[in-house]
């Protein structure tokens, strides 16, 4: 009996440390469950490549059927609330070509043909459309058309270990110097898109895919939901058909509209003055003598690096325009000024008559003019959108023609590139760095750089620099300056010269920075907006 009862004692000790044993296991694992979890997900994260997640869901969609679509194809879709009277005809090009027409509302379309996106604008004049805009409207457009998963796509992607899971894969996509940030998520059960979520201003776009079906040999969603700013809504497929072989280019920027004439019997060469200097080192604007429903009102800054015409308000008071609305405009200075939206009847540059112009109006009687003279406005894009501009010595000598009838007497074009409504090219530069350079005629300088470039090519680091005000057709502001090595403009290098750093006012977006009269002066530069080309002869 003895034996029996300590054996019994020992038994319910062990007892006791096993269940002690297994509580202290089971706090332990509770405690650290969210470790072993994070750690198995961004296990699961590392074992995924972004080239094995593109080829899954192109296995998924049936890619290589969509490739067959030579082409491209055509999705119509209606708003399913409140009613279907609304909704959107989507053009999908085979090498990422884009279209888009609301319904019913159909005089608004966006365009890009591979390399240029275009809108109309009020006047129905087909124009660029800024780099955010644009991708704001491409990243969407290339997930549904199935782009993004060609291999020459523009779009850079990386795989988020913190939302990549057992359920889902999550990559960034970001275009090569995008502004945008998107993220797609992708089911993995069957390796289908299920979101895209893209950055606006005001919150995140998010499209939610569903309903896939086989369409055209294509696993295509028949449903997207869309939420923005706390609002949804729901689009439902009515048809997709492929692109026609034989049907006409449907990416192509429609035509202008007929807005201008043109007297080739008067010179081509434009009157010019040249505004008071600012300082001894740095000339005055260049201007030209236009009439404006028949009337001389004065002298207008010529200014390529302006996406807008204006007028100085009292002529536009004068001349009673009909105010069609109210704006901003932004100078270089940074500095945000209300305008009021006018429209002219005719204006008269040389030998092109442009028709019922649109104009910014605002007061200009402080800003820089020819000795003696008040500015009565300033010539911007949509001048230059209509004709082909030769300029000389960075204004001196400005000439007009025809787009129909210009041709290049020598040297050859390149491609025009924009940042927002403004002319550009690519330049290269010290360390051969290479940047989208806006060519702005209503700069005095040489070179300056914008600051979310300077950030990123990190340009001030080990460079000597000072202070400077910086002078543009938008007023002044504060900048640093110092040497560079070197500045490549169409072939022609510029050795060492003093250049810019803008640590305030106003940078566009897109761009690397602004060149200037003073290395444009080097050249002929001559503008040819209509074919979207650009020459540089010396």
């Amino acid at each position: 009996m003895l034996l029996i009862k300590n054996s019994a004692i020992l038994s319910g000790r062990r007892l006791q440390q096993i269940l002690v044993t297994i509580c202290l296991l089971l706090l332990f694992f509770h405690t650290h469950s969210s470790i072993f979890s994070q750690t198995a997900k961004n296990q699961d994260a590392d074992n995924l490549t972004v080239a094995k997640v593109l080829s899954n869901v192109r296995k998924a969609v049936n890619y290589d059927e969509l490739k067959k679509l030579k082409r491209g194809f055509v999705l119509e879709e209606f708003q399913t609330k409140p009613d279907e009277s609304s909704g959107r005809i989507l053009t999908f090009g085979s090498s990422g070509e884009f279209r888009e027409d609301l319904i019913p509302r159909g005089d608004r379309p966006f365009g890009f043909d591979g390399k240029y996106a275009w809108q109309p604008d009020r006047t129905g004049f087909p124009t660029p459309v800024a780099q955010r805009l644009r991708e704001k409207l491409l990243i969407p457009a290339w997930v549904r058309s199935g782009w993004w998963l060609d291999k020459n796509s523009p779009v850079n992607y990386s795989i988020l270990p913190e939302e990549t899971n057992e359920k889902q894969v999550a990559l960034s996509m970001k275009l090569e110097r995008g502004l945008v940030e998107a993220k797609i998520f992708i089911d993995r059960q069957n390796w289908l898109p299920k979101t895209l979520a893209v950055e606006y201003e005001r919150g995140l776009y998010t499209l939610t895919f569903s309903d896939y079906q086989e369409t055209l040999g294509i696993r295509f969603p028949q449903r997207t939901f869309v939420n923005y700013r706390g609002s949804d809504s729901e689009f439902k497929v009515k048809s997709i058909t492929e692109i026609p072989r034989n049907a006409d280019n449907p990416f192509k920027s429609p035509a202008p509209p007929d807005d201008t004439i043109f007297d080739n019997n008067l010179p081509a060469e434009l009157k010019v003055a040249q505004g008071v200097p600012f300082s001894e080192l740095s000339p005055g604007h260049f201007y030209v003598r236009p009439t404006v429903d028949s009337v001389d009102l004065g002298w207008f800054h010529f200014d390529s690096g302006s996406d807008a015409m204006h007028i100085d308000t009292k002529f536009a008071d004068e001349l009673k325009m009909p105010i069609l609305g109210k704006s901003q405009s932004r100078g270089a200075d940074g500095k945000v000024q209300e305008v009021t939206i006018r429209q002219g009847k005719t204006f008269q540059l040389g030998r092109i008559i442009y028709k019922n112009p649109i104009f910014l109006a605002m007061d200009l009687s402080e800003r820089n003019a020819p000795p003696g003279e008040k500015r009565a406005g300033l010539v911007g894009y949509p001048l230059f959108a209509r004709a082909v501009l030769e300029v000389a010595e960075g204004g001196k000598h400005i000439r007009l023609y025809d787009p129909k009838n210009y041709k290049l007497s020598t040297g050859k074009w390149q491609e025009l590139s924009y940042i927002d409504l403004t002319p550009a090219v690519v330049c290269r530069f010290e360390g051969n760095r290479t940047g989208l350079f806006q060519l702005d005629t209503g700069y005095t300088g040489t070179v300056t750089f914008y600051d979310k470039f300077i950030a990123e090519q990190k340009l001030l680091e080990g460079r000597q620099i000072k202070d400077e005000t910086g002078i543009g057709a938008g007023g002044t502001y504060k900048l640093v300056a110092g040497k560079i090595d070197w500045f490549e403009l169409a072939g022609y290098r510029f050795k060492n010269p003093r250049a810019g750093f803008r640590v305030s006012g106003f940078s566009r977006e897109g761009g690397a920075g602004v060149v200037g009269r003073e290395f444009l002066s080097v050249f002929t530069v001559v503008f040819n907006y209509p074919e979207r080309n650009v020459a540089f002869l010396r």
